[in-house]
């Protein structure tokens, strides 16, 4: 099925002002839209999904307006819900979730980093459900210690639930629960060696490039191409000109983060976008059947060019790590790597900091500066001597 022109504006348009929860159906002579809430944030007496509207019944006005509509509602049934606490234990850890989720710490977060929390936070209610909910005070530091130890070979997951506690703590001890900070006590053993992956370079980018569009799979290519330029696939799967995209430059807000991008494409990159089709308005889409990618038919596609290519091992998300070496080498600024990557201040320091770490030609190139000073600073020897 091929959309017109038409279909791909008003799905910009759909996707560019719908709030959370909507999702975009494509039929083939209408869109739906539905209001889905996954079971783990849905209020008591919601059903799973509620239809929006449809494109050949409803304007797309009507369908973004029914749309906030119905998040509008539901913001406020979620509130009314988590107002009203479960009657577990006070004190104990499912209680302390709660008011964690209604305090600072929680709302202040961007909503992609609290959606990131939930599965850790629910995984730590259930840890205390099985333990009978017994109070915050009466952890003991070998039971914390023994339930991060879960995660023994995974040394990052295991700091993520360390660094949540740690919150869970701060907050029991604002409710007066506690008196002090048991995960201080928590010392974690650092990782003795860190996650290496193949690093792409600019050659097998082009390479790559060339070989999708021999094998007769253009899109997957230019999916590519776009990742070398630094953004994450679910931006390059969403972006459309001229809304992200225009006149060989990349502006838009990044769905993760909410960070702005603001940069030139690459000369490469813009012929590579003109190359496609009339009428195709999203800069990648899947080849076969003209539909906006989803992850699992693109990463067959990209498995194939992989194959033809004997590249073995190379992963599509790890193109824009491997931007950010290629980046750093060519001397970005701190201000730079923020337009293009979507990177605060800080995290640009960071990432920065853990690139070079693991880059081993930057750590090379170091070390040979080392040596080159020493020779330098080595005394001469006097041959009359």
């Amino acid at each position: 099925m091929t959309l017109l022109k038409r279909d791909y504006r008003i799905l910009a348009e759909l996707k560019d002002k719908l709030p959370p929860l909507c999702v975009i159906r494509p039929r083939k002579n209408y869109t739906t839209v539905y209001f889905s809430v996954p079971a783990r944030l849905r209020p008591k007496g919601w059903k799973p999904s509620y239809e929006v509207g449809r494109t050949d019944k409803h304007t797309t006005a009507e369908i973004i307006e029914r749309g906030k509509e119905l998040y509008a509602e539901y913001k406020a049934a979620k509130k009314t819900d988590d107002l009203q606490l479960p009657t577990f234990r006070k004190g104990s850890l499912s209680h302390i979730i709660t008011l964690y989720k209604q305090s600072e710490h929680y709302t202040n977060l961007k909503p992609a980093t609290q959606k990131g929390y939930i599965s850790y936070l629910n995984t730590i209610k259930r840890w205390s459900d099985s333990a009978g909910n017994p109070h915050i005070k009466e952890l003991t530091l070998p039971t914390a210690i023994e339930f991060l130890n879960l995660w023994q070979d995974a040394p990052r997951t295991r700091k993520y639930y360390k660094a949540i506690l740690s919150k869970l703590y701060q907050v029991a001890m604002q409710k007066g629960y506690v008196t002090h900070n048991l995960m201080e006590g928590v010392k974690l053993p650092k990782a003795q060696t860190k996650n290496t992956y193949k690093v792409w370079s600019e050659e097998q980018i082009y390479k790559f490039n060339e070989k999708a569009k021999e094998i007769g799979i253009p899109n997957v290519g230019r999916a590519v191409m776009i990742a070398w330029e630094g953004f994450r696939q679910t931006d390059i799967f969403n972006c459309v000109e001229p809304f992200h995209y225009h006149k060989g430059r990349f502006k838009f807000k990044t769905s993760k983060t909410n960070e702005q991008i603001n940069c030139a494409a690459f000369p490469e990159t813009i012929a590579c976008i003109e190359e496609r089709p009339a009428g195709q308005i999203h800069l990648t889409v899947n080849d076969k059947s003209g539909e906006l990618w989803t992850m699992h038919a693109f990463s067959k596609q990209f498995k194939k060019v992989c194959d033809a290519l004997g590249m073995k091992g190379y992963q599509f998300r790890k193109i824009r790590n491997s931007a950010a070496i290629y980046c750093l080498k060519a001397g970005l600024s701190d201000q730079e790597f923020k337009q293009r990557f979507g990177w605060s201040k800080a995290m640009v320091e960071h990432e920065i900091d853990y690139y070079t770490d693991i880059d081993q030609e930057i750590i090379e190139s170091g070390n040979d500066k080392i040596l080159a000073m020493k020779k330098r600073s080595t005394p001469r020897q006097n041959p009359q001597e």
